[in-house]
């Protein structure tokens, strides 16, 4: 005989899964609402901390701001250099107090912000010192394919006769009755020894190399910010003692007499100088290079002295002009002493006795007596990407302090 089926059983078996069933959901959901409270809490954390160093941010910024003011009215009284700080500062729903301390053109800058129960510590140091950017000029003299030529008497050295310098040309390096005294590199030809004598190594089929770069809409951009000039007649002509820079002209520039060169120069069209000035350039205590470009062209006139700044600093004269004509070239540097010369697409002519002291162009011409003396601090020229003098971050140096 077969057993009836205890039903009561079953019900009962029924009853337990169920239970455990319900247990496990109501386990889950029980999980699942702790995880949304504490994902709603972490974020609360998270926007009200978020929060809080954007009020310490504020802090560092305005202490920035005073620094370079003039006028304490909204720094609490202090301003310029001698503004030490502020102490809690309303800002929205929250504060910041900020500390500033240091001498000479550093500063330390901690800020404090505060928000609700929560404070968080920034800490930076701001500098005067101007932002700079490298280029670099390896050798004496370079060009691209439109090459270099030394005429009867023509020298390429190192400015220190212990030392030698290095000459590279996409194009070829021809010479007559002329010296350089270091490695000749050139994608073309090199004229042979003794009409061109190399003191050095001679090295044909180079691969060609760019010219250095130099971001010349940058310096217009940073010229033009100090001043636009735009001369009645179209030209330029500087005054006795004159200091000039940063500034963009609306036209041609004269130097005429004696100037001081403290920033930047664009010219829209073309420069000029008149004989026997000196040309100074002045970027105080600072070994950072400044330009002076030229939409056209560039003519140094005879017994022209360019004065660097003694701590390394150098300046540049810059062409944008195309010509390569010998009687009309793109620079065209006379009897005259100094500086370097750069004209991407033109040609550099030195003529008689002209002494530089490096030369990078589409083409290169020495004539007789033409020297160009390097110096090894011009290699890796440091121009300075602003005009300084004024409080600004330095990069790398936030950090967030621990309470």
């Amino acid at each position: 005989m077969f057993n009836k089926p205890n039903l009561n059983n079953h019900r009962g078996q029924i009853l337990i899964l169920a239970i455990v069933f319900l247990f496990l959901l109501l386990s889950a959901s029980l999980v699942l609402l702790g995880y949304v409270f504490s994902t709603r809490s972490f974020i609360n954390r998270m926007s009200q901390e978020n929060k809080v160093f954007a009020f310490a941010q504020a802090g560092i910024d305005k202490a920035i701001w005073c620094l370079n003011q003039e006028s304490g009215e909204n720094c609490s009284g202090t301003y310029g250099e001698n503004f030490t700080g502020e102490t809690d500062v309303i800002l929205e729903d929250g504060s910041f107090s900020t500390e500033v301390e240091g001498t000479g053109n550093t500063r330390t800058i901690t800020s404090t912000g505060k928000f609700l129960n929560t404070q968080k510590i920034l800490k930076t140091k701001v500098t005067t010192e101007p932002a700079t950017a490298e280029t670099t000029f390896s050798y004496a003299g370079q060009s691209s394919e439109g090459g270099i030529y030394l005429s009867p008497g023509a020298w390429i050295r190192h400015k220190s006769i212990l030392k030698s310098t290095d000459v590279h040309s996409n194009g070829n390096v021809e010479g007559v009755s002329a010296i350089i005294t270091g490695n000749v590199y050139a994608t073309g030809t090199i004229t042979p020894w003794p009409r061109l004598i190399v003191i050095g190594t001679r090295n044909e089929g180079q691969e060609p190399k760019p010219l250095p770069e130099i971001n010349t809409s940058f310096w217009e951009e940073k010229a033009a910010r100090g001043g636009v000039i735009t001369p009645p007649s179209g030209t330029y002509t500087s005054g006795a003692e004159e200091i000039l820079g940063p500034v963009k002209i609306k036209g041609n520039l004269i130097l005429a007499e004696d100037i001081t060169i403290e920033g930047p120069i664009y010219v829209m069209g073309n420069i000029d100088t008149t004989n026997n000035i000196t040309i100074t350039l002045n970027n105080g205590d600072t070994s950072y290079d400044y330009t002076i470009i030229a939409e056209g062209k560039i003519i140094i006139s005879n017994n022209v002295t360019i004065n660097d700044t003694g701590t390394g600093g150098y300046l540049f004269f810059i062409s944008k002009n195309d010509s390569l004509e010998y009687t009309d070239p793109a620079i065209f540097v006379k009897k005259a002493a100094g500086s370097a010369f750069y004209s991407l697409n033109g040609l550099v002519r030195l003529k008689n006795n002209v002494e530089v002291k490096e030369a990078c162009a589409k083409r290169i011409y020495l004539d007789n007596n033409a020297k160009i003396y390097y110096e090894t601090e011009i290699e890796d020229t440091v121009f300075a990407t602003d005009p300084g003098n004024f409080w600004r971050f330095q990069r790398g140096t936030l950090q967030k302090v621990k309470n």
